[in-house]
This record gives structure tokens, sequence and C-alpha cells, in this order.
């Protein structure tokens, strides 16, 4: 991730949550991760254990101040929510 989107994690609110297929982001910006995304593997994805309905619903929540959308093969899989 380029340094300007880490960063703009960084801005975020100190207790601002981050939806992202790489949790690492927001770790390295010391902002939280919900709980259903600290494991984003592939095979959730492949077995439809996260789907576009749950990050659109978890987005809604307040806390969530962000989606990060990294890999095509993992939240970017999802229709709408990669290049679309």
């Amino acid at each position: 991730m380029p340094d300007e989107g880490g960063n703009r994690l960084a801005a975020l609110p100190e207790d601002a949550w981050v939806i992202s297929d790489d949790p690492g982001f927001a770790w390295r910006a010391d902002r939280r991760v919900p709980g259903e995304y600290v494991d984003v593997s592939m095979k959730r994805f492949q077995q439809g254990a996260l789907t576009k309905r749950d990050v659109l619903r978890d987005a809604d929540d307040p806390r969530v101040c962000a989606v990060v959308v990294w890999s095509g093969d993992r939240l970017g899989s999802l229709p709408g929510l990669g290049a679309d």
C-alpha cells in the first residue's frame, strides 16, 4: 500500500475501525479491524463465508470509517467492491 494510503488510515479517528482484505494496513495505522475481518483468507471468500452482503452490513457500523479493497482475490472478488 502506498504511504499515502497508510497516512490516510492513520488520519482516521483513533477509535476508527477499518475493513480490509489485508488487516495489516489497519494494524500498522493503529486502527482496529472488526473481528470478522481478522481472518480474510481466500478460503473464506471461496466458501461464501464472507460476502458482499456481509461487507455492506458491517461497513454500515458507525465505528467503521474505511473499507480498503486491496486484493482482487478477496474483497475485490465481490461484485461492486473491486474496480467497479
